[in-house]
């Protein structure tokens, strides 16, 4: 959504100075202001309301609630954001390559320290970290 959005308000003459051409550092802002602002209490009165009836809307305690548990699990998101940000940079930090370097290891002891939970069951879940393979080399960052 927060793409989107960024896509929306971009007003450019030329293709190439679009949404996707700002400095990498930067891409990620737009989305993550969108996550934010979409859990401020007036912006949830506004969208929300009864499918029958417009006029209906949301309870505000059920709008307290809502905000509450994003501030969880965005606190947990933050968290995750750190870990994998912190074996972003050590992995594209490496100056010298060496076929024994167990990024497994890495992975979890990163995971384990921030998180208190290494690999679950030899689980591998490095593999589903796919940004740091596809542009985000060192720049996994931008999503604090």
């Amino acid at each position: 959504l927060g793409h989107a959005f960024h896509a929306l308000s971009s007003n450019t003459k030329y293709g190439s100075f679009n949404m996707m051409n700002v400095e990498h550092d930067f891409i990620e802002v737009p989305s993550k202001m969108a996550e934010n602002w979409a859990f401020e209490p007036e912006i949830i009165e506004k969208v929300s309301q009864h499918y029958q009836d417009p006029n209906k809307k949301m309870p505000k305690n059920l709008i307290e609630s809502i905000i509450q548990i994003n501030k969880i699990t965005n606190s947990i998101s933050k968290i995750d954001n750190i870990y994998k940000s912190l074996f972003d940079m050590k992995i594209h930090s490496i100056e010298e390559y060496d076929e024994n370097i167990d990024f497994l290891a890495m992975w979890n002891k990163e995971q384990k320290e921030m998180l208190g939970i290494g690999d679950i069951d030899n689980t591998k879940s490095v593999t589903t970290f796919a940004h740091i393979v596809n542009g985000y080399d060192a720049g996994y960052y931008g999503y604090l």
